[in-house]
């Protein structure tokens, strides 16, 4: 499920509209998500982001993948990674919903022990099919060998760890939906920002700051429903907060 942007102003891809214009350099990706992928050496990287010079010798190149350590904000634009080129083109398609999170969907009901139904599968076979779709997605060649990886081959012990991280940098170009895995899954474990804890990372967004003003009374009973409105308030299918130490199984 895709828009299909047409391309041109005004009808382009938001990425684009947001940056490109305005040649804007304040932002980058970040290292939770780049030293993940680097360390599994995923194939997804330069579909992802590209690549910057890391070298300290004159005439000399030494390529990398650089997130921006999270929280940061004095990073030199030019020392990090950027979002690959394909995610700048004016025509860029913005995703609702693809395959590769279905796949996820099933592999995650398998592992819970619901009936699929039709759907049929294991949890592995759905888990590795979504594993295989995203990579398709980005026009990936996914390496049979990364399903053997000890941190990507499946294990029913870890699997609401592998489902929950596998699903997550899935949904990479779709932040809001990233966030919702990540507070169902707590999977992966995140970065902090620095003079924060891994309790200050967010649950929810809080209602409109004027809603109290413009109006009170259902302001106070919906954030009381709730138990209040804060952002580190659970919503009602967010069975934990999150934990660096994140339980692996369901």
């Amino acid at each position: 499920m895709q828009l299909p942007w047409v391309g041109v102003t005004p009808h382009t891809n938001t990425i684009y509209a947001m940056f490109v214009p305005t040649a804007r350099n304040d932002y980058g990706p970040a290292n939770t998500i780049v030293d993940m992928m680097v360390e599994l050496d995923d194939a997804r990287l330069p579909a992802y982001f590209t690549q910057v010079d890391t070298s300290t010798v004159v005439g000399e190149e030494k390529w990398a993948y650089v997130g921006i350590p999270y929280g940061e904000v004095t990073v030199a634009y030019n020392s990090i990674s950027h979002f690959s080129d394909a995610t700048f083109e004016p025509d860029f398609p913005a995703t609702f919903a693809c395959h590769a999170e279905v796949r996820f969907i099933l592999a995650e009901a398998a592992a819970r022990g619901f009936n699929l139904g039709s759907a049929g599968g294991t949890a592995q076979e759905h888990y590795e099919a979504g594993i295989a779709e995203s990579h398709a997605f980005w026009g990936v060649e996914l390496d049979p060998a990364y399903l053997a990886l000890p941190d990507v081959a499946w294990d029913d012990a870890r699997n609401k760890e592998l489902i929950g991280t596998q699903k997550w940098l899935a949904l990479y170009n779709r932040g809001q939906e990233g966030w919702c895995s990540w507070r169902t899954f707590d999977w992966p474990v995140l970065n902090v920002p620095p003079d924060l804890t891994y309790e200050d990372i967010p649950y929810r967004y809080p209602y409109p700051y004027n809603e109290p003003d413009l109006n009170e009374e259902s302001y106070d009973a919906a954030a009381s429903a709730i138990g209040g409105d804060d952002v580190r308030t659970l919503l009602f299918w967010d069975a934990a907060g999150g934990t660096p130490t994140p339980p692996a199984a369901f």
